[in-house]
């Protein structure tokens, strides 16, 4: 394993500035979209409305992850406005960051370091075109932070840098709970690779190495300090249990372990993600029945990595009774692809463009795996939101030409939050919460099949006995108005 010759990085880099800007300058007026919300403008909002005079959020909007996206967030709307654009400029440097820290990774686990530039951006492709990551970097969610310092974290042990790891560790730790396991995984991989690349006495020095601990030891000393004095303020280390999300803090039965554990493989291959895998699964179970599965140490290596990683994101929510997302589990793909990569890139060359061609294909197809009920779809997984960003600016026009006030109308998640926060407006206007005990005193119901959040049976109630309204529907994504009572 070779470590990467010093190179300018501006211009070794210029096509992954351009890439990025592309992919922002695409997406700057997109709406702020499910947990984008609570995640980033909610606390963005506290903290530049209040003038920053506190980091700790207060406890009703205090979801236990590190809020310091949210505060970046705050700190550009103060110098270039509180508006979409600026929402989603944001997020650019760490796509700069994703970008460039993947296509070293990818050059240093090729077999032939004189790729051809075609194979080289087919590869990438695969990376980029994932419709979870796709449409994560479109919504500019925090996911997209995590998934920059999990892949910068990789690049600097491979590279051996140790400035690069504690800047990526510091990055995991700062916007998600799921980050911070991810250091503890992180580490594991990273006592995997010096044993691969060493013997038993440099695998033990690892451990008593002081240069190799410090970044761990640096992000876990600035973690301690930051949970000791969010814990002094308001009163709770990890899980707020008088916020709206303590009802998922319960863990998990036997029944519900078990479906949890389903959920877990079932989003793994949702959303065009399953011909990645199947591909996998193939030339892996090849080299097994060859019993070259572990020749290699690059993809020994990845095989570890990917191991390690899928326990350390799976085991905590198949134990909880949280709901389980498509974009929990990013790194795990993002580790697919890039072992798949090393797979291809040794296939002859009409067979390596034929098969990458066709998984391209797939994951764009991807974006229109769309599921009918009761099945729950993840429309923050990939771009099948879309169409509700111009439906949703439909639906509010015709709710003022129909003269009917926001607040008599009642929905559920995502349609609930005011523009103030999807569209960083100063309109506070929102609809209402709907809860089935109150059906009765419902006088209007919006109903999408964005919301996973309703029963089948009060579906059925709401259609049986409610009067259509309007309906708005665009490939795929329907809303859909009733009258109650």
């Amino acid at each position: 394993m070779q470590s990467q010759p010093k190179q300018n990085f501006f211009f070794q880099h210029f096509w992954v500035m351009a890439l990025a800007a592309l992919m922002v300058g695409c997406s700057q007026t997109l709406n702020v979209f499910w947990d984008g919300i609570s995640l980033q403008t909610l606390p963005a909002t506290y903290y530049y409305e209040n003038h920053f005079s506190s980091v700790v959020l207060p406890s009703n909007i205090d979801t236990g992850h590190p809020p310091f996206y949210a505060y970046y967030l705050a700190k550009c709307w103060h110098f270039w406005g509180r508006n979409l654009a600026s929402f989603h400029w944001a997020i650019f440097p760490f796509l700069i960051f994703l970008y460039a820290n993947y296509a070293a990774l990818l050059r240093y686990f090729l077999p032939d370091k004189k790729t051809s530039l075609l194979t080289f951006g087919g590869l990438f492709a695969l990376f980029l075109l994932q419709p979870t990551l796709l449409a994560q970097s479109s919504l500019a969610t925090t996911d997209v932070v995590i998934i920059a310092g999990f892949v910068g974290a990789l690049r600097a042990i491979v590279y051996r840098h140790k400035i690069g790891l504690f800047l990526s560790l510091l990055l995991l730790c700062s916007v998600s709970l799921r980050g911070i396991f991810l250091v503890g995984a992180i580490f594991v991989c990273h006592y995997l690779f010096e044993y691969l690349c060493g013997n038993m006495q440099q695998q033990s020095r690892f451990l008593l190495s002081p240069q190799k601990l410090l970044p761990y030891f640096l992000v876990a000393l600035l973690l301690g300090i930051w949970w000791i004095y969010h814990y002094q303020i308001n009163g709770f280390w990890l899980e707020n249990h008088h916020s709206p999300w303590a009802v998922n803090y319960g863990f998990a039965n036997g029944k519900r372990f078990l479906w949890n554990i389903a959920v877990v493989f079932w989003r793994l291959l949702d959303v065009g993600m399953l011909a990645i895998w199947v591909t996998l699964a193939y030339y892996f179970g090849r080299d097994i029945g060859k019993k070259k599965a572990f020749e290699s140490r690059e993809k020994t290596f990845l095989f570890g990595c990917l191991s390690v990683v899928f326990l350390t994101l799976s085991l905590p929510v198949v134990l909880k009774e949280i709901p389980i997302m498509h974009r929990y589990f990013l790194p795990i793909q993002v580790l697919a692809t890039l072992w798949l990569s090393v797979y291809l890139s040794s296939e002859n060359l009409l067979q390596r463009y034929l098969i990458i061609f066709l998984l391209l294909l797939h994951l764009i197809m991807g974006h229109r795996w769309i599921h009918r009920p009761p099945i729950a779809n993840g429309w923050d997984a990939s771009l099948a939101f879309l169409p509700y960003q111009s439906l949703e600016r439909q639906l509010h026009s015709d709710i003022d030409s129909l003269a009917i006030p926001p607040s008599k109308i009642y929905t559920t998640f995502p349609l609930l939050h005011s523009r103030k926060y999807t569209h960083l407006l100063q309109d506070t206007s929102n609809f209402k919460m709907f809860k089935p005990t109150f059906l009765s005193q419902t006088p209007y119901f919006l109903h999408s099949n964005l919301s996973n959040d309703m029963s089948p049976e009060i579906q059925q109630i709401i259609r049986s006995k409610g009067k259509v309204i309007r309906i708005w529907q665009r490939f795929g994504v329907y809303i859909i108005l009733y009258k109650l009572n």
